[in-house]
């Protein structure tokens, strides 16, 4: 059995979301280590606080509403939800609807959303502050 050769053919014509690799063999980086590198150029620690639970298949976010959190002192902490531009409205409508973001962010926590949208070949990241009116 050619193991090795039918991992090639999978990877090749797998899921480019769940392999990390596109049919044309190049490696693809995620939104998640774009936002941990564009965080940590910035000064911040940075924490990927999304969970995957492997019994149900399904990733959960903590807090229900955040996918990452980046602290840096003189700054506070930051409840970052990770998306693309055109997710943007349905990621604020679910923070947005958590009864656990007014806590948050009386708490003293900031929260937001940072969405990438592509520019030729380039993920370029936009940033969005999530605040509650009173």
């Amino acid at each position: 059995i050619d193991v090795e050769g039918q991992a090639k053919k999978f990877l090749a014509t797998g899921d480019p979301e769940k392999t990390g690799v596109d049919p044309s063999g190049k490696k693809r980086v995620s939104h998640d280590a774009r936002a941990k590198a564009h965080f940590e150029k910035a000064g911040y620690t940075y924490y990927k606080a999304e969970t995957y639970n492997a019994f149900s298949g399904r990733k959960s976010d903590f807090l229900g509403i955040f996918d990452a959190i980046a602290f840096k002192p003189g700054i506070g902490i930051l409840g970052i939800q990770i998306t693309t531009l055109s997710n943007v409205s349905s990621r604020r409508r679910k923070m947005l609807a958590s009864p656990l973001l007014r806590p948050w962010l009386e708490s003293g926590g900031k929260a937001g959303i940072l969405a990438y949208r592509q520019e030729g070949n380039r993920w370029v990241p936009v940033w969005e502050n999530i605040c509650l009116k009173n």
